[in-house]
C-alpha cells in the first residue's frame, strides 16, 4: 500500500509481510548477515543521511535478493529547517558550497539520486517526487555549486520510490 508507506506507516504499507528489525552501521551489514539476502527493504527518510552514499548504496545492493522489491521515502530538504525554521528553509543549504560539511544530510538532489540508484543496478519501478515552490529569489542566492539545478530539482523536496534489485 504505497499511500500508507508514503505516510510512514510501514506496517499498514506492507500488510502481512513478515518484518525483522536490525540496527547496525550499514557498512557492517554484509558481514553480520553472512549470506542472508532480503527480498524486501523499506526505509523512511534514511537515505539522505548516508554521508558516504556510494558505500551505503552498494551495500544495500549487496544485501538485496535478486528480484527483490524496495520502497524508500527520501527527503531532500535542509534538515535544519525542521529544528530552526525561523533561520532556515528547505533550500538554505543550497546557498553554501556543496562540500561544506553537513552532519544532517548528504545534499544529493532528486535527479542525482535517481541516476545513482540506476547506476548501481537497481531497476526503478516507480519514482514519485513531492514538490514545493521554492522561495522567490532563490536562484540568485544559490552557491555556484548549485546554479546548474533545474527547476524540477529545486522543487523536489522528497521522493517515494519503488526499486527492484
Amino acid at each position: 500500500d504505497l499511500d500508507a508507506l508514503e505516510k510512514g506507516d510501514i506496517r499498514a504499507g506492507l500488510g502481512t509481510v513478515s518484518i525483522n528489525y536490525l540496527i547496525s552501521d550499514i557498512a557492517r551489514l554484509p558481514k553480520l548477515l553472512g549470506g542472508l539476502r532480503f527480498g524486501t527493504i523499506c526505509s523512511h527518510t534514511v537515505w539522505e543521511h548516508f554521508l558516504q552514499f556510494d558505500i551505503a548504496l552498494r551495500t544495500i545492493k549487496e544485501i538485496c535478493a535478486p528480484g527483490g522489491i524496495h520502497y524508500h521515502y527520501i527527503d531532500f530538504v535542509d534538515h535544519k529547517a525542521y529544528t530552526a525554521p525561523e533561520r532556515y528553509d528547505f533550500w538554505t543549504f543550497l546557498t553554501a558550497p556543496r562540500n561544506e560539511y553537513d552532519p544532517l544530510c548528504n545534499k544529493i538532489r532528486c535527479s542525482e539520486m535517481h541516476e545513482l540508484i540506476k547506476n548501481v543496478g537497481f531497476g526503478i519501478a516507480e519514482w514519485k517526487p513531492e514538490e514545493a515552490d521554492y522561495p522567490a529569489g532563490l536562484r540568485e542566492q544559490l552557491h555556484k555549486d548549485w546554479k546548474h539545478l533545474s527547476d524540477a530539482d529545486l522543487r523536489a523536496i522528497r521522493v517515494s520510490c519503488v526499486l527492484q534489485s
